[in-house]
């Protein structure tokens, strides 16, 4: 997958879907919603008929690894190492792993 590297002033949203967790899969109603078109779309699945399509600059599948997420920030990070304002803001379901994308990324670079 080629990543895009940051251009100044611009703002990149990524979005990551989760796995389903043990109490989804257990509950009997496990369906996948999700549809990824694109590297960079993401199709969510109401109902049978109801379907709504978001666009981001990347979307990372519940399969992608850590090291994929990280490879995609990789350059904010080094963008704020180099001395620019970078803001990196993660948001979503509590005890969806947002924390964890950040401290795994960091503690290996350090």
């Amino acid at each position: 997958m080629a990543i895009k590297p940051p251009q100044p002033g611009n703002i990149r949203v990524f979005a990551r879907a989760r796995p389903m967790v043990s109490a989804e899969l257990k509950s009997g109603k496990a369906d996948d919603v999700t549809e990824y078109p694109s590297p960079d779309d993401i199709v969510i699945h109401k109902d049978a008929l109801t379907k709504a399509r978001f666009e981001f600059d990347q979307v990372f599948k519940p399969t992608g690894s850590q090291e994929e997420v990280f490879e995609n920030v990789k350059p904010f990070v080094t963008s704020f190492l180099d001395g620019f304002n970078v803001c990196i803001f993660a948001y979503g379901q509590t005890g969806s792993g947002k924390v964890r994308v950040f401290d795994v990324a960091f503690v290996d670079i350090l």
